[in-house]
């Protein structure tokens, strides 16, 4: 790793850019980042906007700032994502590539969509799915149909969900994709147990039940918790218990903590329905933990991104200070350059002063010499 940091400051030593250069730090920065060293993805990201910034727009600053965004997003650092998703869709629109700008407006819709501010979200997968109508792309087009739906269920508005998981769906079966159809099967699921549709929910549990194999660790999860929920709705709360403590046997030895909250309070609803009081308390207790958990790590990113903004911002000043400094030198030296030259035109126009003098002195001698005989 060391080496290709090393290789990175030599790139950076050229006088000039290639292409061949920016593909290199722009491979880089993307290898830093599925091999999740955030800092390393960082640091070749800034590089190359900082050896980039004179020059038009390029996919490479677009990868870069998007790089940035998704940092920023991971780290919880909402505020910047954002603005390094709005600087990466603004080169986007200046080369006129369409797929990018879309999917920076989608990535700027989802950091909305985690601070739960879903109509601002819902603008934005709007604005992205314009742009994916004209592209040839449709599993992307899916996934901005589900973003959507997913924003409109959090806002209850269950017939336009409904409507979007479904156009999803279809998309994603018609191109095979096991996994995109199941999320969006689930998200179907999600509007029939808010319409308290046990009917059709039942029936669509069933048909994902042996779809289940070789999925990822948050879809069982997403169906174990929906299960629960459909099983609690139809009064069989041993069924829904399993089903709960299946979900949760799952995030407990994988880490998954993020998606316990909910499964908690499921719980508890349970546990509550069978008048278990002893046991509900102690799970609210843990959901208590949990929660002021989750929070004060959300505190604790919200003061690092003041911070990380603070040391961006401090850095960006002695950057242009340096400049500054630098133009300040150059001045300086060209001023020095005018006033040498200056001296020396001076100075040989005293000399020829001096010459012509001299010279009319000794022609006006000669005269009155030559005048006297």
């Amino acid at each position: 790793m060391k080496n290709l940091i090393a290789l990175v400051l030599v790139v950076n030593g050229f006088v000039g850019y290639s292409q061949q250069n920016f593909e290199f730090l722009d491979s880089l920065a993307f290898e830093y980042l599925e091999n999740s060293d955030y800092a390393g993805a960082e640091k070749v990201a800034l590089e190359t906007i900082e050896i980039s910034k004179e020059d038009s727009a390029s996919i490479y600053q677009i990868n870069a700032y998007t790089i940035l965004g998704i940092l920023n997003k991971n780290r919880g650092f909402y505020h910047s994502s954002v603005e390094n998703y709005l600087n990466a869709l603004y080169n986007a629109e200046k080369i006129g590539d369409k797929a990018r700008e879309s999917a920076c407006l989608n990535n700027i819709g989802i950091v909305y969509k985690l601070q739960k501010k879903y109509l601002e979200a819902i603008d934005y997968f709007e604005k992205s799915l314009e742009l994916e109508e004209g592209l040839d792309n449709d599993l992307q087009k899916s996934i901005r149909l589900y973003n959507m739906a997913d924003s409109y269920l959090e806002l209850d508005s269950l017939n336009l969900a409904l409507s979007f998981f479904t156009n999803s769906l279809i998309i994603e079966q018609n191109n095979d994709n096991r996994e995109g159809a199941l999320y969006a099967n689930i998200g179907i699921g999600h509007v029939y147990l808010s319409r308290r549709d046990f009917l059709n929910l039942g029936y669509l549990l069933d048909e994902l039940s042996n779809q289940l194999d070789a999925v990822s660790l948050e879809l069982r999860v997403a169906y174990l918790e929906l299960s629960a929920e459909y099983f609690f709705g139809k009064g069989n709360l041993q069924a829904a218990d399993h089903q709960i403590d299946s979900a949760l046997l799952i995030t407990n030895s994988y880490d998954l903590s993020y998606l316990e909250p909910n499964l908690l309070l499921v719980k508890i609803a349970i546990q509550e329905q069978q008048n278990n009081w002893q046991a509900a308390a102690a799970t609210y207790k843990r959901y208590v933990v949990l929660t002021e958990r989750l929070n004060s790590e959300e505190i604790n990113r919200r003061i690092d991104e003041l911070n990380y903004n603070y040391q961006l911002q401090k850095k960006q000043f002695e950057i242009e200070k340096l400049q500054q400094e630098k133009k300040l030198e150059e001045m300086k030296r060209e001023k020095s350059e005018s006033l040498r030259l200056l001296e020396r035109r001076l100075i040989i126009y005293i000399l020829l002063v001096i010459v012509f003098i001299s010279g009319f002195i000794v022609i006006s001698l000669k005269k009155f010499s030559s005048f006297s005989k």
